[in-house]
């Protein structure tokens, strides 16, 4: 985990070279322990929607249930961007960042019971999601591209 100081390290794939070949990262050791992080994470979800009309349901039970609220975990972003500067951004792929104050928090939300069997399942054909967990790094952050974790 980054400190203070130190320059955070740009996830390597598999092949070896930052998003060489496209291939999936591995989660940082970290990250797989079930000790909760000491710091606050962000949860990104990548949306490719093929049907929109599902999310929909899935939107008000989120809504509903609170989910966010009951592992003090709020919105930070969601939608499409405001601008691109680089590259291109499908219509159809939205994104939602939502930030909590531990790991814990986050694998509470989605572990939970009424997340896995009551809201998830709502947004079924609604098309695919990519789901990953960052930690926040401290302010400032400086990144080195080149270091290895």
């Amino acid at each position: 985990m980054p400190q203070a100081g130190r320059a955070a390290a740009w996830p390597r794939s598999a092949s070896g070279g930052a998003g060489a070949g496209r291939q999936p990262v591995a989660p940082r050791r970290a990250m797989m322990t079930d000790e909760p992080a000491d710091r606050p994470v962000y949860m990104l979800v990548l949306a490719d929607l093929e049907d929109r009309e599902p999310m929909a349901d899935y939107a008000r039970a989120m809504q509903e249930f609170g989910l966010y609220e009951k592992n003090a975990g709020y919105y930070t972003a969601f939608g499409r961007p405001v601008e691109v500067f680089e590259g291109d951004w499908p219509e159809h792929q939205p994104i939602v960042l939502a930030r909590f104050p531990s790991l814990a928090h986050a694998r509470r939300f989605w572990h939970s019971p009424e997340y896995q069997h009551q809201v998830k399942p709502l947004r079924e054909g609604a098309g695919r999601f990519r789901v990953a967990v960052f930690e926040e790094l401290p302010v400032p952050a400086r990144i080195d591209w080149s270091a290895r974790d």
